[in-house]
């Protein structure tokens, strides 16, 4: 369950992340 969670938070890091680098 830990490991899920961390994969989420950096799949979710890693997206932000893009967005915000197309957005500025």
């Amino acid at each position: 369950m830990n490991r899920t969670f961390n994969i989420i938070l950096r799949t979710t890091f890693l997206v932000n992340t893009k967005l915000n680098k197309i957005i500025f």
